[in-house]
């Protein structure tokens, strides 16, 4: 089998997808708004479509949380901040539970230290607002923020 597959975020419309090329030189197009895609930094490539949906997969949770930072919201505190992540990662996965050490490694990324992320899940579990249970933390339903 040849080729490789690229993974991009379009500078166009900022979709984020892998597509298969046969070369790094190759000149392919976005999926969804048909823009071109070229060999530039940022760009990545895989070997393998898993390896290419595993990427796409991190790209995209990357990019909803620097989204959630970078609004209005960014003066949140640090409950709502780790609430957010658990969100975030709950969603990418398909609405599962999700590893505590995944929101603990998200938290570390957005410059929230280990204890305090601990901390917080604690108290937005007292909260009603998650559920963390033999090392996975999943939403409540019918949780509201207070």
């Amino acid at each position: 089998m040849r080729g490789m597959f690229r993974i991009y975020k379009c500078p166009s419309c900022g979709a984020i997808a892998y597509i298969r090329v046969e070369n790094e030189q190759e000149i392919s197009i976005c999926g969804l708004c048909r823009g071109p895609i070229l060999d530039e930094p940022g760009i990545l490539y895989s070997a393998t479509i898993n390896q290419a949906e595993d990427i796409v997969a991190e790209m995209v949770l990357h990019d909803m949380l620097e989204n959630k930072a970078s609004t209005p919201t960014s003066g949140l505190g640090v409950r709502r901040r780790v609430l957010n992540i658990v969100e975030c990662l709950v969603e990418l996965n398909k609405g599962r539970p999700v590893n505590i050490d995944s929101v603990l490694n998200e938290c570390v990324g957005a410059k929230i230290k280990t204890e305090r992320g601990l901390h917080f899940l604690d108290v937005l579990e007292e909260q009603g607002l998650v559920m963390v249970d033999g090392g996975c933390v999943s939403l409540r339903e019918g949780g509201t923020d207070p």
